[in-house]
């Protein structure tokens, strides 16, 4: 059976995903003080620091896109137990970049 070959993925969507892995990795190191200060909030990431907060992801979605633009900030609820999150593989969301 012939092995299927990994489609490459475009420099700046690997770029991408390293930044918001950053700053997920910001998130996981910090969360102490993170959790102390933003519980039950949703926060915003970039840049390796919490850049804005909310009780309405929506509305701080939308508050920080109009700051950064489409840059891959790490968005999050601060809660005491991490939620987990399923989403589609990168092969999936690789279709639908422009």
């Amino acid at each position: 059976m012939k092995k299927r070959s990994r489609p490459k993925l475009p420099k700046r969507y690997v770029e991408r995903v390293r930044e918001w892995e950053r700053n997920a990795a910001y998130y996981d190191a910090h969360r102490r003080e993170i959790l102390r200060d933003y519980k039950g909030k949703f926060v915003a990431v970039w840049n390796s620091q919490v850049i804005d907060s909310d009780s309405n992801k929506l509305v701080l979605t939308k508050r920080v896109q109009e700051r950064i633009g489409k840059q891959p900030a790490f968005f999050t609820e601060v809660t005491a137990k991490p939620k987990v999150y399923r989403f589609p593989s990168i092969s999936l969301l690789h279709r639908g970049l422009p």
